[in-house]
């Protein structure tokens, strides 16, 4: 099942933190952009989106 863990808006869209089947990614305006199955680089990733 896939979820939305996080999401902010920023001055190009929209970014999401998604987890499906113990893996993550995230997108920007609906496009994969970052993927892992560790949820710490994840998050840290997400965080330099702004």
């Amino acid at each position: 099942m896939d979820r939305v863990i996080k999401a902010k808006t920023v001055s190009y869209g929209l970014i999401e933190l998604h987890e499906h089947d113990a893996s993550y990614y995230i997108t920007v305006n609906g496009s994969i952009k970052e993927q892992s199955s560790d949820l710490n680089a994840m998050e840290s990733y997400f965080d330099h989106y702004d």
